[in-house]
């Protein structure tokens, strides 16, 4: 999985999930991954735990599959889930437009801007604005 690709992956997974994903793909073992990460064996499997559960399978086999799939799928697949309103709001809040500007731009309410933006990141798994960044970043929705 490159990093490039890894940044489309993100708005599901979290940074230390992706990077653990990365090695896994890369062949790693846990005790590898434990010292790329610069953390303990224990804490690199409860990583690669939380990614199994994140992703919904069972094998480290199934999460090398995800990534070769996740890496040979465009781009745009991952923005398919979004409605055209979420779409607007991602590119929006990627651009750095406050609540107030997104509302304007939408010709809605700030509150109503406040729940697009709420239900996009609730859509995407995140919590952060900058993984809605990087999310639009890695969808080809916007460029640095």
């Amino acid at each position: 999985m490159t990093k490039s690709h890894a940044a489309g992956v993100a708005a599901y997974l979290t940074g230390r999930q992706v990077q653990t994903l990365m090695l896994i793909a890369e062949g790693k073992t846990t005790e590898e991954i434990a010292s790329a990460l610069g953390v303990s064996v224990r804490t690199a499997a409860a990583h690669r735990a939380s990614l199994m559960q994140r992703l919904g399978v069972r094998r480290s086999v199934d999460l090398v599959r995800y990534a070769i799939r996740a890496e040979s799928e465009p781009a745009e697949q991952h923005t398919a889930q979004l409605t055209g309103r979420q779409t607007q709001t991602l590119i929006l809040i990627a651009e750095g437009k406050t609540t107030k500007e997104i509302a304007s731009a939408l010709g809605v309410s700030i509150k109503t801007a406040a729940a697009h933006r709420a239900r996009l990141m609730q859509r995407l798994g995140v919590h952060r604005s900058v993984d809605v960044v990087r999310y639009a970043i890695g969808a080809g929705l916007v460029r640095l």
